[in-house]
């Protein structure tokens, strides 16, 4: 009683009176601890009580986050905090390509992943905004979990999204304006992100190789 901590023998009596006490220094991990209690008289120490068990309550596993597509590169991660008596202290947040074998982390100092290490996601954040994703139409899927004073939770479960690559356009048309000059025009294709890039080829029918237009020239290379 003299430290509040635990020790693996000796160590001071609890005094008659005391009817509660507060264990300070446990292992944050999780599993449950039990506590027997026994009492003293002038005539010697009782037998020990039956033995009560409770568990440091880490976190519930969170819902499954939600993912919003923002451009080619980006994607808005969001989530809801799970129930708890304790306040929550930080989420982790781990992504990768759907089928791939590594999570990567969201290090919150940088907005990006990384292999290792990072920043945790600090508690009151409920959405994070991941740049720095490949630009190539495979999916990718999140878990979130989070820490309060007891520990970790256990991972949620995880929801994927895709980054859309642009849809084919429709076919071009094209305008003869003179014996060596074609016109060609065409419509982007609807998308939800910009389109930074189009490459146009051209060929006389029923050759097999297609030329490419440069725009520096404005010929076929």
């Amino acid at each position: 009683s003299a430290s509040g901590e635990l020790v693996h023998e000796g160590g001071k009596a609890i005094p008659a009176g005391t009817l509660s006490v507060v264990v300070s220094g446990l292992a944050v991990d999780g599993f449950p601890y039990e506590a027997i209690i026994s009492v003293r008289n002038s005539f010697g120490w009782s037998p020990a009580s039956q033995s009560t068990s409770c568990c440091l309550p880490v976190p519930t596993a969170p819902a499954a986050p939600q993912l919003e597509v923002l451009d080619a590169t980006k994607v808005k991660v969001s989530w809801k905090p799970p129930e708890s008596s304790c306040s929550q202290l930080f989420y982790t947040l781990k992504i990768r390509s759907v089928g791939s074998g590594a999570w990567r982390l969201y290090d919150s100092a940088s907005g990006e992943l990384v292999h290792e290490g990072g920043k945790a996601i600090p508690a009151g954040t409920l959405s994070v905004v991941v740049s720095g994703l490949a630009v190539d139409g495979f999916p990718y899927e999140a878990i979130i979990s989070v820490r309060n004073s007891f520990g970790w939770s256990p991972a949620s479960q995880s929801t994927s999204c895709c980054l859309p690559v642009p849809t084919a356009p429709a076919a071009p048309q094209l305008e003869v304006l003179d014996a060596t000059k074609v016109k060609v025009s065409w419509k982007p294709p609807e998308s939800s992100c910009s389109q930074l890039f189009y490459t146009l080829k051209i060929r006389s029918v029923g050759s097999g190789a297609w030329r490419l237009y440069d725009s520096a020239s404005g010929e076929l290379v």
